[in-house]
């Protein structure tokens, strides 16, 4: 079982675009392993969790990334991944805050992973340390 992050969600759905005047290899790189492992644990039905922030991270990601929120990408994750909402994991990503100072929407992401026994796979290094100072096994995209 898998939690994602919605850095990595963003990585696998949206190709980076040229904002200035250059994209780097290292942003097309993280998004082809991003898009490859999506597609590779979808085809797969390999459970992905995600807590139900992350809809709302996604929402804002895509308005900056691509000036519009699709609802497309919105059903899209809906469909496909089990999502969990903050009741079920609150005390859990509260627990998450008081032992690692972890930033607040990371928590849930951690507290998602910790409850379904899942992996975390997240292309935020402070998110893969917080989780891994608590036990949880983590995969850091670069």
């Amino acid at each position: 079982m898998i939690v994602l992050d919605a850095s990595v969600i963003i990585d696998a759905i949206i190709k980076p675009r040229r904002k200035s005047w250059q994209i780097t290899g290292k942003q097309l790189k993280r998004h082809r392993r991003a898009k490859t492992l999506m597609e590779l644990l979808i085809t797969s039905k390999i459970p992905i969790y995600i807590p139900r922030i992350a809809l709302i991270e996604v929402a804002a990601l895509t308005k900056r990334k691509i000036g519009l929120v699709s609802s497309e990408i919105l059903e899209f994750i809906s469909q496909h991944f089990n999502i969990l909402k903050e009741d079920s994991i609150w005390d859990i990503a509260m627990e998450t805050a008081k032992e690692t100072g972890c930033r607040a929407v990371d928590s849930y992401y951690i507290a998602t992973a910790k409850k379904t026994n899942s992996t975390l796979i997240t292309a935020d290094k402070i998110m893969a340390e917080n989780a891994k100072n608590i036990n949880i096994t983590v995969i850091l995209i670069k």
